[in-house]
């Protein structure tokens, strides 16, 4: 749940910055490492799958760390 909730906005996200052209040429690759990844820290993020803030937070951190960006 927490990936089909966080995935597509994330795409949406990285299309706009260079630092998301790995993301983009690799799409495949990130979806399987992104959802095996997710299985293991799930647990501790759940606020994700259910409130709109933390999940927003998250997808904003991640995409700032895939991306480098500084803000």
């Amino acid at each position: 749940m927490a990936v089909s909730r966080t995935y597509s906005l994330i795409m949406y996200m990285a299309k706009d910055y260079e630092g998301g052209k790995l993301i983009r040429e690799y799409k495949k690759t990130h979806a399987v490492i992104y959802a095996v990844s997710m299985i293991f820290i799930a647990p501790f993020i759940w606020q994700i799958c259910f409130f709109e803030e933390p999940r927003r937070n998250f997808v904003v951190s991640y995409v700032n760390a895939i991306i480098r960006d500084k803000t």
